[in-house]
This record gives C-alpha cells, structure tokens and sequence, in this order.
C-alpha cells in the first residue's frame, strides 16, 4: 500500500477527535526525516517552500556531480515504498531506489540509487548528473538487457500537507551509470501500481492519484513495449471482467500468465464518507502478443490462501509466489497488527500454502522487546526472525530470499525499517541477519522508541495521533510502500 491508506487512518482519526472534543486541529503524524542533499531546502522553522518550487529545483539536478561515480557507502538510512529488485542475469547485487521515511513530524523521501553487493554484503551509492526526482510508491523493473525501467510515484513534502504524483519514464544503464528520462506519452500519474516483466514487455495495471482534494483508483492495463520504448493501452469490453480499480496488491509473471492477488481501495458510502477496502481476491492475466487476446479471469483460491491484510509482498521463486508479512487493521477500533509470516502459491497447482522457516539462534545478546502480533502484552520476540512488518521489500537472488526495510505500526506509532535479512529457501532457513536495524544497532528497542515517542508528542501537543499503513505495498513494497 501507499499514502492512500495512510490517509485513511489520518481522516478517521480526526473525526474520531472532533467527536470527543470539538477540536478542528489535529497533531502532525509523520517524523521527521533523516538526512538528504535537499534537506537545505527547509529553513530550521520548520517552514517549507512550495511543493512546486522543489520539483522545479529536483528536475534542474544537482549540478555539482560531473561525473557519474559508483561509492562505498554506510547503509542508506531507514525507508519503505521504495524498489527493491534484484540485477539481471543472476549478477549479485540488489538495486534500492528512492522510498521514504517517517519518524515523527515531518517526512523526507529520496531520489538516490544503491547497490547492494549480495557476495561481499556491501553498500554502494550512484552518484550522477541526472537523476529521477525524489519519490515513493513507484515501481522499478529489471529489463531483459539489465536496466532498470522506472514510472510514477509520488513525492511528499515534509509536512505532508503538498503532494505530486509523477507519471514520468526513467531508464538506468548499469554500464554507463547513467539516468535517461524517456520523453514519450505514459499513462497517467500515480503511484501504489504494480509493473511486472513479461517477454519484450513490461506490464503495469492500477494505482491511484490522491491530492487531498481528488481520489482516484485505477483499473486500467498498460504495456511498455522494451524494443520500441513506447507505452500503450490494452482495451477491454465494457462486458469483459476484471479487477476492480485498487493500488498495493501482489503482481508476479509465471510464463504466460501474469497473477494479481490482493489490493487495497477507499470506496464511497453513506454519501461522502470513504471507507477503505481490503480485497483478497486473486485473478490471472492471460498474455498475448496480440493485445486483443489478452483476458482477466477470476480464480478460486485453492489449499490454505493467506489471511485478508495489505501491506503485504509477494515475489516469484522458481515455481512459486512467496508472500511475506503485512498488517492487519480494523477502522473501527483502531487494532493494527503486523505480521512476519509466510505464505506460498504453487502456481502450477493454483494452490496456497503456509511456509514455516527454521528456527536460527539469536546473533544478540539484547533481545529486541516487542508487542507479540498474537498477544496483548509485551513480549521478547524470537530475535533470529524479521520483525513483523508490512511493505517490506523482497527480492530473490538463487535461491535466497533477500529482505530489506519496511514499515511496522503499533496504535501510537509508525517506524520506519533498514534491517537486511537473507533466508535459503530450498533449505527452508533459518533466516540470516546480515544488517541489523538501526534501532538494534544503537542498543534501544522498539517499544523504548515508541515510549519516548509516546511522552514526546504528549508534551509537545496534548493529543496522539494514530498513524497509518501505507498501502505500496503491497506498499509494496514496495509501496509499498
């Protein structure tokens, strides 16, 4: 999911606020983001220059970088609804571009471009002349050549009170370490869509454009034909079924069939109030090369389909689709509850089934105290798993799973993730920490984070406010988030 479900959880928190006490204002919700070569573009107030300004200062780039430039670097800094894809070809390395953060306040989001070397578990930063604008909730692919394909998005200025979604086209060569924003039509703004790698083409479908003042979720097909660099729309009739417009749902390719699971969507009720909506849904795109032929059809979920949540992520391995974690949330009384497990649609079978990872031995002498997903209290969860989490960012190199980043959300606060772990999936773990996350790594656990937090935003304004999952993800993400 992306910020559409954040702002879900914002708008049914001030009503909330305003029916109990009458107050119109409410709290800002998101925190404030660490470093970035923008970050002098923000006066020390806290006062921000319009959201057009800064676009129009992103597109000029950064003038100072004449040479493009590959640089041994510490960990990017915690971030979700960014791209996480693995190179092409098996090379082991893993591309991490743009994603956002939010720690408290106000909200940074990023234009910059890792490597993470998966053979010496090693970061490095591209530095170029020319590079896409800061953005989240974007998608990026890997080409059959090795480069990268980058669409849409949005950027968010810190105070998340200006948005812009991006519907422009980029392209990275590796070789070069060079950016080319492609200057063809594309299909429209938005961010929260999914893109998947089938033959020549790349395939994108739904999404959303949300600017405080308009929502719209999409339904809508598209190719990217990679031979020709050109996009185009894929018709249907007004009687074929399909998918119902959504963002943050799952998106994997197995031969010619693409497979769509899951989603999130706001839909009207009661007049002007918006509800968001959960799907669990699961349908088969049939590719062709001939776009007329390409069809939707709905499938029953066959063996033991996951549970309804968004958030999640799903990635092809060999013969099967490997969906990890999520949230689980209800409106009504505010319950958020992320998750760390694992489930796996056989798709030669068309069936679900839940994946039980081994159980490895704490690398830590400090346990990180956590709330239990399936408890109400505080709990020590096992340290040699990945921290539930939704949004997190998957990609597959062999027949390792490589996890990085995310977002987990309890009903005071939200963190934002930069943890990096590595399972075997062929020998069904036990998981590997190769980065342990920020808030391990300077010795405080998560629940202190949120306690100092807590008393932070009651000193500074009275009331709390409840923050919310971003549904790119599935954020992801990716969304993704």
């Amino acid at each position: 999911m992306t910020r559409d479900k954040r702002k879900k959880r914002k708008d049914h928190a001030t009503k909330k606020a305003v029916s109990k006490s009458q107050k119109a204002s409410k709290q800002a919700s998101k925190a404030e983001r660490k470093d970035s070569r923008h970050a002098s573009k923000f006066d020390d107030d806290g006062d921000e220059e319009d959201i057009e300004i800064l676009i129009k200062q992103f597109q000029e780039g950064d003038r100072r970088i004449g040479v493009a430039e590959e640089v041994a670097c510490e960990p990017p800094s915690p971030r979700a609804n960014a791209s996480w894809v693995a190179a092409a070809g098996n090379a082991p390395f893993v591309w991490l571009f743009g994603g956002e953060h939010c720690t408290g306040r106000k909200v940074k989001v990023y234009g910059e471009l890792f490597k993470y070397r998966i053979d010496k578990k090693d970061w490095r930063r591209i530095n170029t002349p020319v590079s896409p604008p800061p953005r989240s909730g974007h998608q990026t692919v890997v080409l059959t050549n090795g480069k990268l394909l980058v669409f849409g998005g949005e950027y968010t200025s810190p105070s998340q009170n200006q948005f812009h979604h991006w519907k422009d086209c980029w392209v990275f060569d590796p070789k070069e370490l060079k950016w080319e924003q492609l200057d063809i039509p594309t299909p429209s703004a938005r961010s929260g869509h999914r893109m998947t790698v089938w033959k020549n083409f790349v395939v994108l479908f739904g999404g959303f454009y949300d600017n405080y003042k308009t929502t719209k979720y999409h339904d809508d097909l598209w190719l990217f034909d990679t031979t020709e660099y050109k996009w185009s729309k894929v018709e249907f009739s007004s009687l074929a079924s399909k998918p119902g417009p959504r963002s943050g749902f799952q998106f994997i390719t197995h031969n010619d069939t693409i497979y769509l699971y899951g989603g999130y969507c706001k839909k009207q009720i009661d007049g002007d109030r918006e509800s968001g909506h959960v799907y669990s849904d699961m349908w088969l795109l049939q590719m062709s090369a001939d776009p007329s032929l390409i069809t939707w059809s709905l499938t029953k979920k066959a063996g033991k389909p996951p549970p309804k949540r968004a958030g999640c992520t799903m990635i092809m391995h060999k013969n099967r689709g490997i969906r990890f974690g999520g949230v689980e949330d209800n409106e009504d009384d505010e319950d958020v509850v992320c998750r760390n497990d694992m489930y796996a649609f056989e798709v030669e079978k068309g069936r679900w089934f839940g994946v039980t990872i081994k159980s490895g031995k704490a690398k830590t002498d400090d346990p990180v105290a956590e709330l239990d997903p399936a408890a109400e209290t505080p709990a020590a969860i096992d340290p040699s798993q990945p921290h539930p989490r939704y949004n997190a960012m998957l990609a597959t190199y062999k027949s390792q799973l490589i996890l990085y980043g995310g977002l987990f959300e309890d009903k005071k606060s939200e963190h934002t993730l930069d943890d990096l772990w590595v399972v075997n999936l062929d020998k069904g773990g036990p998981w590997e920490v190769v980065q342990r996350g920020g808030w391990e790594r300077g010795g405080t656990s998560m629940a202190a984070l949120r306690e100092a937090k807590t008393g932070e935003e009651t000193k500074e304004g009275g009331e709390e406010e409840e923050s919310g999952s971003d549904s790119d993800s599935s954020d992801s993400s990716s969304d993704e988030e």
